[in-house]
This record gives structure tokens, C-alpha cells and sequence, in this order.
């Protein structure tokens, strides 16, 4: 693993800025953007997994994802838990009133 980028303590995930030369990046913007229609961190994102399932095998490719499926599972059901949990919270207590 590369020394300089590392997952976020929060939830795991990598968060890759890149700086484009000026002309360059303008031009990638505007094509991603006009001609596309696509917002550019979407199709950015789109690009690195594409790469990713290009260079892997079927087999290690279908291990990131099933593990990548797993944690989205997770953090959906932290975050329902989470709202579940603050709702019943807010909510007056009937042998209060």
C-alpha cells in the first residue's frame, strides 16, 4: 500500500485528488460535462473501477466487490439503526405527559 494515501478513518474509502494541468483540465471538464453529460467525479470514479476490473481477474474482481457490497450493507443498515435510534429518542414519552 502506497505510504501518501491512505482510507479515511470514517468509513474506509480512498479519496484521490488529482491536479490536471490548466488547458487539460479545462478540456476534461468541459467534454465530461458538455458532450456527456455527466458529472465529472461520477465518470472519474466510473474510470478507476473500470481499470480496476480490467486488471483483476473475474475471481478477484468478484472478492472486491462482494467485500465493497458487504460494507455499503453495513453502513446502510448502521445509518437506519442510527435514525431508528434518534426518532425514538425524540419522541415525548407518554408517562411524561
Amino acid at each position: 500500500m502506497g505510504k501518501h494515501l491512505t482510507p479515511r478513518k470514517s468509513d474506509g474509502k480512498y479519496m484521490i485528488q488529482v491536479l490536471l494541468p490548466h488547458a487539460q483540465g479545462d478540456f476534461y471538464v468541459r467534454h465530461i460535462e458538455e458532450k456527456l453529460k455527466r458529472k465529472v467525479n461520477a465518470f472519474t470514479k466510473d474510470l478507476i473501477i473500470t481499470f480496476i476490473k480490467e486488471v483483476c481477474s473475474e475471481d478477484e474482481y468478484e472478492d472486491l466487490k462482494l467485500q465493497d457490497d458487504k460494507d455499503w450493507n453495513e453502513a446502510v443498515k448502521q445509518r437506519v439503526e442510527t435514525r431508528y435510534k434518534a426518532k425514538k429518542e425524540n419522541q415525548p414519552n407518554p408517562e411524561e405527559t
